[in-house]
């Protein structure tokens, strides 16, 4: 049976407790005082105030499916609710990249890729579906030839988008293409193949595009009919993307933003970055620091700055190297290696991440860390302990022992 306003009503009135009867005035009533309670204290608070309360009724949405405070009126002020807030921005208008079925006869099994779990592999995620969606369009039949022609072409995208070599299977997927009976398949297909000679420009084309169509409308752009897409495209996508973490993160930092934090003491453009380039060679076992900078502290302006952005609803670039050993370390100042995007902190002394390489951090369901402000240094580390890495060429190179979360430190802050 459908629930009346009525019924809302009285299921937020359920909700009330003297925790609400502080921050919010008695002249807000109904459904209006989860929200007005949202917005004085936190997600964090309603969740903890309806869970000790008599359940709503089934059909009630609960109070964190409400639309988030505005950052600028409510800080969080913890590392989850930040995360939340994040992917609350982004699917205002622009987080869910709804990509095409991967099996175009099943309208169950939809595919959305999203930016958080993509990464700054974005565009190549929705490039290699369209490509998928376009073989199965032209080859939906059944026949172990038509079936062969599909694994071969599917078995070339992934290969392309992991940018590895290529040869044999663009050669393999020729040939099953020439078996096909239709000529009309047949030269639609090997139009997709593309020319086989991998070129810069093209990548950092359909980068650049992907950005202006999602920028502008909020959807995923279509590569194929706007970029004539090919798998030879999508290798040089893949590899333009591979350098492209700097600026998905200052992307994705400035979608649905609020207006610039006036008033406050936030990162400039010019930010604060350090090329100190002390490192060490410690030892754990077979584990090392890798490229640690040991002299490199955080001035407390800045972290206080840091805080000051986050809490205006800003997010902040961050220069990180990894923990990959460097033996010797490479000359001169300190080169980053990524880029991260701080989101969200907790009382200043740890902080939240999202990371364009996303399979690198795998907290809150995947694509975040945290960070640690300890001693001016700014790392993924809790304690001194937990800075040791495992080495170059172990399968786990640059993460930490245990957690899985590949070792950053920061060494340059810019709002974004």
């Amino acid at each position: 049976m459908q629930r009346t306003a009525e019924d809302l009503e009285s299921a937020s009135d359920q909700a009330v407790t003297s925790l609400e009867r502080r921050t919010v005035p008695w002249e807000i009533t109904g459904a209006e005082r989860i929200v007005a309670l949202q917005r004085a204290a936190g997600n964090r608070a309603v969740r903890q105030l309806v869970a000790r309360q008599t359940p709503l009724p089934p059909t009630v949405k609960p109070p964190t499916a409400l639309p988030p405070a505005p950052a600028a009126l409510a800080p969080a002020d913890d590392l989850e609710e930040a995360v939340a807030r994040f992917k609350a921005r982004l699917g205002v208008t622009h987080g869910r990249l709804k990509g095409p079925k991967r099996d175009p006869n099943t309208a169950t099994d939809p595919v959305n890729r999203t930016l958080v779990t993509s990464g700054q592999f974005v565009w190549t995620t929705v490039a290699l579906e369209q490509l998928t969606k376009r073989v199965h369009d032209l080859v939906p039949g059944d026949t172990p030839t038509e079936k062969d022609a599909r694994v071969r072409l599917e078995k070339l995208g992934e290969e392309a988008a992991e940018r590895r070599d290529v040869s044999k299977p663009m050669q393999a997927a020729k040939e099953a293409i020439a078996r096909l009976d239709h000529v009309a398949v047949r030269e639609a297909l090997a139009k997709l193949l593309g020319s086989g000679n991998v070129e810069d420009k093209p990548g950092v084309d359909a980068y650049t595009f992907g950005w202006q169509e999602y920028r502008s409308k909020g959807t995923a752009p279509n590569f194929i009919a706007r970029l004539s897409m090919t798998f030879t495209h999508l290798l040089s996508l893949s590899h333009a993307e591979k350098t492209k973490c700097a600026d998905t993160a200052r992307e994705v930092g400035k979608l649905n933003r609020p207006k610039s934090p006036s008033g406050t003491a936030g990162l400039g453009p010019s930010g604060w970055s350090t090329d100190k380039t002390t490192r060490s060679k410690e030892m754990k076992g077979t584990l090392v620091h890798g490229d640690l900078v040991l002299k490199n502290a955080l001035p407390s302006a800045t972290s206080d700055k840091l805080v000051t952005t986050l809490d205006a609803g800003w997010y902040v670039r961050a220069g990180v190297i990894s923990g990959v050993h460097w033996d010797p370390p490479p000359p001169g100042k300190v080169a980053y290696d990524h880029f991260l995007l701080i989101v969200g902190h907790r009382k200043g002394t740890q902080f939240v991440f999202w990371d364009p390489d996303a399979t690198a951090s795998p907290l809150y369901g995947g694509g975040f860390g945290v960070l640690h402000l300890r001693d001016g240094r700014l790392t993924t580390a809790a304690t001194d302990d937990n800075l040791f890495v495992w080495p170059l060429k172990h399968a786990k190179e640059g993460d930490h022992e245990k957690s899985g979360q590949h070792r950053y430190q920061v060494l340059s802050l810019e709002a974004v």
